[in-house]
């Protein structure tokens, strides 16, 4: 019937992956225990010559190792060094199948988009100009103004007529320039003599009069809006900075699939490093400008302190916590993302 052809044709394929699988896991087997006995073989050939050098008085003589000796000693250390460097680097390369490199790609374009969009409309912010300070606005100020909202303690409708009348006074202030320790003192009898006058007004106002959105729950949670709004803004644009930086590093990170047998490879040399790799991303990258801004102020400021005095610092101090730093970040962050992403592939 159908269905028992089926299940033999599923038992034929089951045992043609078991039967690969089978050969593959003995060949890896093999090449590692090639490796593990090169090691071993090193460390003894290694363990002799460091004998020979305490024997003869540290004088680094090693008449205990032949010359065949020494030169497979040499050789098996390039090879296991090159081996190590290899491995090191497919540990670190991200495949581009995964969803972290798909998700970072979406988050990259929407910041390029972004980006792209703020040159578009910065001609249109000249007309913005701050009117306490005369200078043209950002762009997150603009954004400000248009998506927050005026607080509920200052709109009309939800003063009391001392409360309006104070406020109509500090703008008074304000158009004719007072001093503010001469603004202080004329606020202080002002209000003595509106209380006075419109204290019986005040007492007829009540709560039930006022628009609902005068209410204290409604003006507390626009507050808490406000901030989050504002909190958001202004740090959305470092979020896009960050992501169009970072964006470099992990594109020279994620390699590609050989067409011939599927394998995780680094990109070539010229496609990784220098078109479309890390040298053209660097030149066109939006960041780069508040990058060199700080770089130059750095070189002022070391110029100012004196090179030899910064290179010294830089040698004692800084170069060690950038090595331990960086350390840090490709063993304990990079590499654990690289693992579970590359386990975990987008399917087709």
């Amino acid at each position: 019937s159908v269905l028992a052809f089926r299940a033999a044709q599923h038992n034929v394929e089951a045992r043609a992956a078991q039967t690969v699988q089978i050969v593959f896991r003995k060949r890896l087997l093999e090449a590692r225990l090639r490796i593990l006995h090169k090691k071993n073989e090193f460390k003894l050939l290694k363990k002799k010559h460091n004998g020979a050098k305490k024997t003869f008085g540290g004088k680094g003589q090693g008449n205990q190792l032949s010359n065949e000796e020494r030169q497979r000693m040499y050789e098996l250390e390039q090879e296991l060094m090159a081996k190590a460097n290899e491995m090191l680097n497919r540990k670190m390369l991200l495949r581009p199948n995964t969803r972290f490199s798909v998700i970072w790609k979406i988050f990259f374009v929407f910041c390029v988009f972004f980006e792209i969009s703020i040159l578009a409309v910065k001609p249109m912010l000249e007309n913005h100009v701050n009117e306490k300070t005369g200078e043209q606005m950002k762009f997150e100020n603009v954004l400000e103004l248009y998506l927050i909202p005026t607080p509920v303690a200052e709109l009309e409708q939800c003063m009391s007529p001392t409360e309006l009348e104070q406020r109509n006074i500090m703008q008074e202030d304000e158009k004719k320039g007072i001093l503010p320790w001469i603004k202080k003192l004329r606020r202080k009898y002002k209000k003595e003599d509106i209380i006075s006058l419109t204290e019986s007004e005040a007492d007829e106002i009540n709560d039930e009069d006022k628009p609902w959105y005068c209410n204290e729950k409604y003006a507390t949670a626009q507050d808490i809006w406000t901030f989050v709004l504002k909190l958001l803004i202004r740090q959305f644009l470092g979020f896009v900075g960050l992501v169009c930086f970072l964006d470099v590093f992990i594109t020279f990170f994620t390699g590609e699939l050989d067409p011939a047998n599927g394998n995780l490879i680094p990109k070539p040399f010229f496609a990784r490093w220098i078109l479309p790799g890390m040298l053209l991303q660097l030149l066109v990258n939006p960041q780069m400008e508040t990058v060199s801004k700080h770089v130059w102020n750095l070189e002022q400021y070391a110029y100012h302190l004196g090179f030899v005095r910064v290179f010294r610092w830089t040698i004692v101090l800084f170069y060690p916590l950038f090595k331990l730093l960086s350390h840090k970040f490709i063993h304990e962050i990079w590499r654990p993302i690289v693992e579970s992403s590359n386990n975990r592939k987008v399917k087709d």
